[in-house]
């Protein structure tokens, strides 16, 4: 995992949320973002929902002057992760800052997000328009083995491993390009020869498991 005072740096110098105050909502499919004193408000749509994690995909109401594409994707703090826990995930993205919007998605920061009558940290990043591999047959999974090994080189080359190296975490866009998804299990290595050997491991026993499935 990242240092503490890798952490540390990172939770003073960018996972910083103003403490703006965001107007209670009653509409069941919007909510409100906040950051920096803007508030913006959304529809949102929950698409996944775990025992550790709920994600949302996120529809902008009305234009403002943001960085924010139109749509994208939220993952709110849960209450049982600390904070260090869940400002790995960002620390993970910005040292992937080089393949953003290439082999990962592009990561919006951190931002205060209102819903359900509460407020709480969230990550704003892309959403990848295309399909995850679990919709794809084992046979045609097995065609893109060469790409994913070079998807999963490159982070090593950032000295990141993904740390859960599964089918449904691998997207094809619709540009038919990949893009590695989920990084809050993520670790950060102190050099690229250990990021490398592990990310080869797990590369290689999820297609030593799809070869079982053929």
């Amino acid at each position: 995992m990242a240092s503490h005072a890798a952490l540390e740096h990172y939770e003073e110098s960018v996972y910083h949320v103003s403490d703006a105050t965001i107007p209670e909502q009653t509409y069941n499919n919007t909510c409100s973002i906040a950051k920096d004193d803007r508030i913006i408000r959304l529809n949102f749509l929950l698409i996944y929902e775990g025992s550790q994690q709920k994600i949302f995909e996120a529809t902008i109401l009305k234009r403002t002057s943001t960085h924010l594409p139109p749509k994208f994707i939220i993952k709110p703090q849960h209450p049982d992760c600390p904070d260090k826990a869940f400002a790995n995930e960002g620390l993970v993205y910005h040292k992937l800052s080089s393949l953003q919007g290439q082999v990962v998605p592009e990561y919006y920061g951190v931002w205060s997000f209102q819903y359900a009558g509460t407020t709480v940290k969230a990550h704003l990043m892309e959403k990848v328009e295309g399909k995850s591999l679990t919709e794809y047959a084992p046979g045609e999974c097995m065609q893109f083995q060469e790409r994913i090994e070079k998807a999963y080189s490159d982070l090593s080359l950032c000295c990141v491993v993904h740390a859960d190296a599964v089918f449904r975490h691998i997207f094809v866009t619709r540009q038919n390009t990949l893009r590695l998804i989920d990084f809050d299990q993520a670790e950060i290595c102190e050099n690229t020869e250990d990021a490398d050997a592990q990310n080869k491991n797990d590369v290689r026993i999820l297609f030593l498991d799809l070869a079982k499935r053929l």
